[in-house]
């Protein structure tokens, strides 16, 4: 942590909260040591997120972690181990849409006469990803592409 940029700042909360000023710590396990703390925001590089989630929970912490939780699925998997081991809150959230919303979207547009048989619905939720949520219905024909 930069101390010259957190001191002015932590002098601006101070006065907002009425006096209470937050620490500036520069390894954030000194926070895993103090019991005054509950629960742990983890904002750090990604490669980062998995063990420091593992390290709070041990630490007795529940922690809400900026996505993505893991570089990768091991990673991932060690993570929710150590937050049902000690009994620990550790929300994973994604921001995107769930598949419900897909398949609302496309009862409402099956419901319009005037557009035909719809057969795939996708839903996105205003940020550009790959591979968005979508909902194919059973009845509908399954279409393969092929090159000659």
């Amino acid at each position: 942590m930069n101390r010259r940029l957190h001191v002015p700042r932590s002098e601006a909360y101070a006065a907002r909260q009425g006096g209470k000023r937050p620490k500036c710590l520069q390894d954030f396990r000194e926070t895993l040591e103090d019991a005054s703390v509950d629960a742990v925001v983890i904002a750090t590089p990604p490669h980062w997120h998995a063990l420091a989630t593992i390290l709070c929970c041990r630490a007795g912490k529940d922690v809400y972690c900026e996505k993505p939780q893991s570089h990768n699925c091991w990673e991932g998997r060690q993570a929710v181990k150590a937050a049902r081991k000690y009994d620990r809150i550790k929300p994973v959230i994604h921001k995107t849409l769930p598949i419900t919303q897909a398949e609302e979207a496309h009862a409402i547009l099956q419901r319009r006469e005037n557009i035909g048989k719809v057969v795939l619905t996708v839903a996105r939720d205003g940020q550009e990803r790959p591979k968005p949520k979508s909902f194919r219905p059973a009845h509908a024909p399954r279409i393969k592409f092929t090159t000659s």
